[in-house]
This record gives structure tokens, sequence and C-alpha cells, in this order.
């Protein structure tokens, strides 16, 4: 089920992205410091949009990994407690003096 799933969602997103690079086939040029280079529209936007795709990606990535460490802290602190609460129940309760 999920392979469908997943060729009934890029399929589209294909067909849109060819309609989009046949609409922007223009060529654009891109001056920079050490040169200039032509693209097509299309390309220059496809690049973009993955490098911000990366970064974006990176920066939650990082978040992801912190979160996903600070829950390990706290379920090792409730493992710990939870052993305690068994070594707890355990003590025989003592009759008064």
């Amino acid at each position: 089920m999920r392979p469908f799933l997943t060729v009934l969602m890029i399929v589209p997103l294909a067909l849109l992205w060819l309609g989009f690079s046949m609409i922007n086939a223009g060529g654009v040029e891109i001056d920079y410091y050490f040169g200039v280079v032509a693209l097509p529209l299309s390309i220059l936007l496809a690049i973009v949009m993955g490098v911000g795709m990366l970064l974006g990606g990176g920066a939650g990535l990082s978040n992801y990994l912190s979160m996903r460490r600070e829950i390990n802290e706290l379920r090792a602190q409730v493992r710990i407690r939870d052993e305690e609460v068994v070594n707890l129940r355990s003590i025989p309760i003592k009759d008064g003096p």
C-alpha cells in the first residue's frame, strides 16, 4: 500500500514540475565573482530549492537530535524512579514502637 501512495504523490508532482519547466524554459545568466553561468530558469530554481531544502533539513535535524537526546535522558530518569518505587514497595512496613 505504501509504494502505491508514494507513486500517487510523486507522479502528479513530476507532471507539475515538467509543466513548470516547459513554461520557464528561458535562460538566466548568473554572474558571480569568478565567472558567468547561463542556466534555464527551471534548473536554477530547482538548485535553489534543493539547497534550501538541505539547509532547512539540517536545521531541523539538529533540533530533532537535541529533542531525541532530551527524551532519552527523561526516559532514563523515569526508569530510575520506577526502580526506586519498586524497591520502596518491597521494604516491609514496621508497626509502631
